[in-house]
């Protein structure tokens, strides 16, 4: 079988079988895009080998792509090559035997409390505004990543119970509570700010840009970063950061770690545990306060 038909299959698969979001698929083809061309034609994948598969990422890392779209890369392979033994392309798993490099953990950048006050106090009192707090808000009081945040649907809020159905990664769906602060905003946002984005073909998405289309990511990442140099804060705070500050919070706070996963979203507790991470100088300063051999 040719290295193209088997890739064909393998983006099939990903799309049909475990309902991959288009973000994966889109990823995945282009590393396979690439494979080929370093390959330098549509070869047998009988003749493929692991010294190709090892010299493809050589030559990535020699052009000097980051650590974590390396670790990327190597996913796709292990997650392609898995597919290719079940689905009898091959025998041979290559990546079984190959030395890979590892990823560097990152602690990941959290604001304070009050820096999400000082990022609150400079939206303005806008249709525009009232959108924007009310996304700020649920993304710090939830924890959901940007794109979960952006595809959010009217009919997946319960406001009465104050809770929200996601639909994460894979399609997994999760139930993420939501805090009085968030809610106020969301209820605000729709009964003074939404209507004025809806078009005639507007669906049920919540949050609207002023084409009357769900928002794009892009387009809260450009705001975040507006209020943040507005608020005098880092130039790093991203939607994301609102995401490592609701989980980091949560911890500093004496949540369950399975609780924040569950969250989170995250599929395993490995992931999640990262941000025990950020909270070891807080440790370590309690520690030092309060132990008696510490008082002397």
């Amino acid at each position: 079988m040719l290295f193209s038909e088997a890739v064909n299959r393998f983006i099939a698969f990903l799309k049909l079988e475990i309902g991959a979001s288009s973000h994966t698929v889109i990823s995945y083809g282009s590393d396979l895009a690439s494979l080929a061309e370093f390959l330098k034609g549509d070869i047998d994948i009988d003749y493929l080998d692991r010294e190709s598969i090892v010299g493809w990422l050589e030559f990535l890392q020699a052009k000097g792509y980051s650590p974590s779209t390396m670790a990327r890369k190597i996913s796709m392979l292990r997650t392609l090559f898995k597919f290719f033994v079940m689905d009898k392309i091959t025998d041979d798993n290559l990546v079984l035997m190959c030395l890979f490099p590892k990823k560097q953990g990152s602690i990941p950048d959290a604001m304070s409390s009050n820096s999400v006050v000082s990022l609150l106090a400079v939206i303005p009192n806008s249709e525009v505004g009232l959108r924007d707090q009310a996304m700020i808000e649920l993304a710090y009081s939830s924890g959901l990543r940007v794109s979960e945040l952006c595809n959010i649907k009217l009919h997946e809020i319960d406001f009465e119970n104050c809770f929200l159905r996601i639909h994460g990664k894979g399609s997994r769906e999760r139930i993420v509570p939501i805090g009085q602060p968030a809610m106020e905003a969301l209820r605000r946002y729709l009964a003074q700010g939404r209507s004025k984005f809806v078009k005639i073909k507007t669906d049920s998405s919540v949050f609207l840009s002023l084409r009357g289309k769900a928002i794009s990511p892009r387009t809260f990442w450009k705001s975040i970063k507006y209020y943040s140099a507005t608020a005098g804060l880092s130039s790093k705070i991203s939607p994301h950061s609102l995401r490592h500050s609701f989980a980091t919070h949560l911890l500093e706070n004496g949540a369950d770690l399975r609780y924040i996963q569950e969250m989170l979203g995250h599929e395993s507790i490995s992931t999640t545990q990262i941000y025990t991470h950020v909270n070891k100088k807080r440790i370590v300063s309690e520690y030092e306060k309060f132990h008696p051999r510490e008082q002397f």
